[in-house]
């Protein structure tokens, strides 16, 4: 429980960085440091996700949470799920978000799975580059989320065998 604030600092602080031109103000707005540590405390408290922290030195850089897939039309026995990687902005393209994302690989193909699936906002352009450099495919599913306002969120895949 002691890192659910860590956990949302570095991810309110990256959200406000990554969507500033993709998520309505009104939202970022809202998604707050308080917020996100009680989400994080919860999470932490009933184990319904599975979040690491990625230091360098002393200072804590990014998260990552894995599990399994969260999506009915797939197997969650064999199919996981990178729900998130987040990095503080003054640690972008420093290659931390490959090795968080080789991590996670690491992570899941040891816990039995033998494919990843990831959303990524179709506005967000630097993130599908970074996933597609990493391997991953755009499997042709899409979904509607709603943060003040309707957006598009593409699926990716990759097998891990």
């Amino acid at each position: 429980m002691k890192d659910a604030p860590i956990l949302a600092k570095v991810h309110v602080e990256s959200w406000h960085k990554a969507y500033r031109e993709i998520v309505p103000e009104s939202f970022l707005e809202g998604f707050t440091y308080l917020k996100r540590e009680v989400a994080f405390r919860e999470a932490l408290i009933n184990k319904t996700e599975e979040t690491y922290i990625a230091e360098e030195g002393d200072n804590s850089v990014g998260i990552l949470t894995v599990g399994e897939s969260r999506d009915s039309d797939l197997d969650n026995k064999i199919t996981s799920e990178i729900w998130g990687i987040y990095l503080m902005s003054d640690y972008w393209r420093r290659g931390i978000g490959t090795i968080l994302v080789k991590e996670a690989e690491c992570i899941l193909r040891n816990s039995g799975y033998k494919e990843i699936v990831l959303w990524v906002l179709e506005a967000n352009t630097v993130a599908r580059k970074f996933y597609e450099a990493m391997g991953y495919l755009v499997d042709g599913k899409v979904k509607k989320v709603t943060l003040e306002k309707e957006l598009l969120a593409i699926r990716y895949h990759k097998s891990v065998v």
